[in-house]
């Protein structure tokens, strides 16, 4: 078995891009408040009427 040297992989060195991206992500999500159930949004009345209907669908379907 050939040894290895000890180099980080692209996927394990830090990406100062991605994490600029990700607030870029939050700010526009924030501004254009989409009615869609997304990960790290506000409950608002919308969501949860869409969060209701989807039981609803899934129940009957």
């Amino acid at each position: 078995m050939a040894h290895r040297p000890a180099v980080p992989q692209p996927a394990e060195l830090p990406n100062p891009l991605a994490e600029s991206l990700g607030r870029l992500e939050d700010l526009v999500l924030r501004a254009i408040d989409p009615p869609l159930n997304l990960q790290g949004m506000p409950a608002t009345p919308v969501r949860a009427r869409l969060t209701e209907l989807r039981r609803t669908y899934r129940r009957s379907g």
